[in-house]
């Protein structure tokens, strides 16, 4: 599997093909024939030629692509997954002016975007509901958050059906007015399917994530529980109180998740986000060193600073837990152990 971002041009548009990227000529080789399936599960048969990816234009008609929108490639399965993420949803660059005007006005954005970002949340609409979704290949995650009285229940409803995680959103002050909106919607909808969430618990459960301890799958199994406020949080800090013991090399397999599996990264790339969760230049250095090695193998050292991701978090993981395995029944006498034979073990 492996994940790329590819911006939109004319050209790309202009001719319903896209360039081939060293990460996807790497990814596709070997495959004269590419099913390509989009969030609605619609597939298009693709096809490489030349350095290009061709047989895009009905794909690009139908989600009607302009210069600029970024596709989110996921290869799984032998099928390219991709989401289109349309260049009015981010934020637009500065602009010179040539005479004095005013700024153009951004699309509104919820004040707890940011609180869903560091969980790898983007924002897919401009109005309540407001649209997040989690890309993480083909089990992407969708959420549809709105105030109370933001959004009609029809509309929130239609959110539900197209696969998103309703949650009603307030303070911790306002936990009594959430609990009687959801009351309500479920009585208008005759259904079970809204939740509610205070932005106090939503922020601190971004602070966990940007330490590495969580991720968005944490999120939906606890909304998929129940409602999340501060009372909730308590499980999930007593969860995360081992790893947290680890936090250095929990903080840097964090980071690592967030590349694109095969990809080339810096050193450099890292520190930004590395720095928020308390991590130094040397410690993040030391720890890509100690993963370049057996039994991990995660990453290569391609020059100083320079380092490729060979494989993916949870599949390197995996291979470190069947090698401790393999070494506890030498050495502790346990039972034989099937060993899976697809997954590979670095013995040093």
């Amino acid at each position: 599997m492996f994940r790329v971002q590819y911006t939109l041009t004319s050209y790309c548009l202009l001719n319903g093909r896209l360039t081939l990227t060293r990460s996807l000529q790497h990814g596709l080789k070997e495959h004269p024939e590419i099913a390509l399936e989009d969030t609605e599960g619609e597939r298009f048969s693709l096809r490489p030629e030349n350095g290009f990816l061709l047989g895009l234009q009905a794909f690009y008609e139908k989600w009607r692509c302009k210069p600029n929108d970024r596709l989110h490639l996921f290869w799984e399965n032998q099928t390219l997954y991709v989401e289109v993420e349309p260049v009015e949803t981010r934020a637009a660059p500065p602009r010179v002016q040539s005479s004095p005007s005013l700024p153009p006005t951004p699309p509104p954005r919820p004040a707890f975007s940011r609180l869903l970002e560091p969980l790898g949340f983007r924002l897919y609409s401009t109005e309540a509901p407001w649209r997040f979704h989690s890309h993480l290949g083909r089990s992407q995650l969708r959420l549809a958050l709105a105030r109370i009285g933001e959004s009609s229940p029809s509309r929130l409803q239609e959110a539900h059906q197209a696969g998103a995680r309703v949650l009603l959103i307030g303070s911790e002050s306002e936990i009594p007015q959430l609990q009687a909106a959801v009351s309500e919607l479920h009585q208008q909808t005759l259904g079970r399917w809204a939740r509610w969430a205070t932005l106090e618990a939503l922020e601190r459960f971004a602070a966990l994530a940007r330490q590495g301890l969580v991720g968005p799958f944490d999120l939906e199994e606890l909304l998929r529980q129940g409602d999340l406020g501060l009372d909730r949080l308590k499980q999930v800090a007593s969860l995360t109180r081992g790893l947290d013991e680890m936090g250095h090399l929990t903080r840097v397999l964090a980071l690592l998740q967030q590349q694109p599996l095969h990809a080339v990264f810096w050193l450099q790339d890292l520190l930004v986000a590395g720095s928020e969760m308390g991590l130094t230049a040397a410690e993040v250095q030391a720890h890509l060193e100690m993963l370049s090695r057996p039994p991990f193998l995660l990453v290569r050292r391609l020059s100083p600073g320079e380092y490729l991701l060979l494989r993916s978090v949870p599949e390197s993981l995996r291979a470190v837990e069947t090698y401790a395995r393999m070494l506890a029944e030498r050495f502790g006498g346990a039972s034989p152990l099937e060993v899976s034979p697809t997954l590979p073990v670095a013995m040093p």
